[in-house]
Parts: structure tokens; C-alpha cells; sequence
């Protein structure tokens, strides 16, 4: 009887020994990124560049139920030759302008907490690159002043339907039809892009 008292209060102690060693090795192994007022762009980066000195080991980098404003003149400038965008000829410059950049991570988590991440200025949001067990997970990403319009549909007809176009959307009325590509203008099978500014027009080029 006393032996299995015994038995019975060091597996007790054991158990207790490997949830404690589980607890304070899974909070020495967050990053949290407190919000504040205004560009959060390089304090969002250095929370990543410092999830890689741990080297593979299981990282969290925890963000707060709150809004991170990331600009364009704060973020990562990195060469990306993207295919889906434009040619060498339109866009020379490969250099493209990241919100969020990880390379070479291994075993890191982003958890929003209900984040809502806000882009100014045209970038890519973010870039995984030669990573391994990336997880995102509980936030939002959206941008400020969008490139590409973003509507929302209210209604669907039989041969019609309502959307609800964000307010920084550009699109322009045509012959009443709407074209909504940025600065794009599709018409009569020809692409033209609309100059606001300037009122010329140019067959084939982009924004």
C-alpha cells in the first residue's frame, strides 16, 4: 500500500515536472508585437528576422486584437521576378516592395488574435520564401488605398446584379458600363489605360 502511494505521488510529481518544462518552453518561444499609432512596418519585420535566430525551433509571433499599419516606404525591398504582374519591358525594375517577408523560416506561426493588418501603398503583402511549416492564422489583411478595386455583391439577379464598390476603388462609366481594373479601360476589344490627370490615352499600357 505504501509503495503504490508512492508510485502514485512521483508519477504526480513527473507530470507536473512535463507540463511546467511544456509551459515555460512554449512562453520563452513567443514574440509578441505590441500595436501602436502609426507605421508598424519595421517592428512587424524585426519580429520575424528575430523568430529565425531561433534556428528551427517552434516559434509564435503574436500579434493583438488591434489595427498594424505597414507602408510601402517602411517595407522589405526585395528582387522578385513575379510572373502575373507585368513584362520586363513594362516594369524593368524587378524590385518589389514587401509587407511582410520571410525567408529561410522554419516552424514559425503568426497569430493575428484578431489582427487586422493595413497596407498603404502599392506592395506585395507578404512573401514566404524558402520556408518550411509556416501557419497564418487570426487576422485580416487589407489595403488602404487599393490597386485593384474590391466590391462587394448585395444582390444577384437573374441577368444582373449590385455590388457595393470600396470608396478608394478606381473605375470609370463608359457608355453606361462600368470598368473597374484600377486604371484599365477595356473597350471594342482594345485595352487602353485612362490618364485622369493627363486625359490621353495609350493603347496597351499599365498602370
Amino acid at each position: 500500500m505504501h509503495s503504490l502511494f508512492i508510485k502514485n505521488i512521483m508519477k504526480a510529481f513527473y507530470l507536473f515536472l512535463y507540463s511546467f518544462f511544456i509551459i515555460t518552453a512554449t512562453a520563452q518561444n513567443v514574440i509578441r508585437v505590441i500595436p501602436e499609432q502609426g507605421d508598424m512596418t519595421t517592428k512587424i519585420q524585426a519580429a520575424i528576422d528575430k523568430a529565425k535566430k531561433y534556428n528551427g525551433k517552434a516559434v509564435v509571433i503574436e500579434f493583438q486584437n488591434a489595427n498594424y499599419h505597414i507602408h510601402r516606404n517602411s517595407s522589405s525591398q526585395i528582387v522578385y521576378h513575379i510572373s502575373n504582374t507585368t513584362s520586363e519591358q513594362d516594369n524593368p525594375n524587378p524590385i518589389k516592395h514587401i509587407g511582410l517577408w520571410l525567408k529561410g523560416l522554419k516552424n514559425v506561426t503568426i497569430d493575428g488574435k484578431g489582427a487586422h493588418f493595413i497596407t498603404h501603398g502599392e506592395m506585395t503583402s507578404f512573401v514566404i520564401d524558402q520556408c518550411e511549416n509556416i501557419k497564418f492564422k487570426n487576422f485580416t489583411i487589407s489595403a488602404s488605398d487599393p490597386t485593384v478595386p474590391e466590391l462587394t455583391v448585395t444582390k444577384v439577379g437573374n441577368r444582373h446584379m449590385n455590388v457595393r464598390i470600396h470608396p478608394q476603388s478606381k473605375y470609370l462609366m463608359l457608355r453606361q458600363k462600368m470598368y473597374i481594373w484600377y486604371s484599365w479601360v477595356i473597350s471594342d476589344s482594345q485595352v487602353r489605360c485612362q490618364d485622369a490627370k493627363k486625359e490621353t490615352q495609350k493603347r496597351g499600357c499599365l498602370k
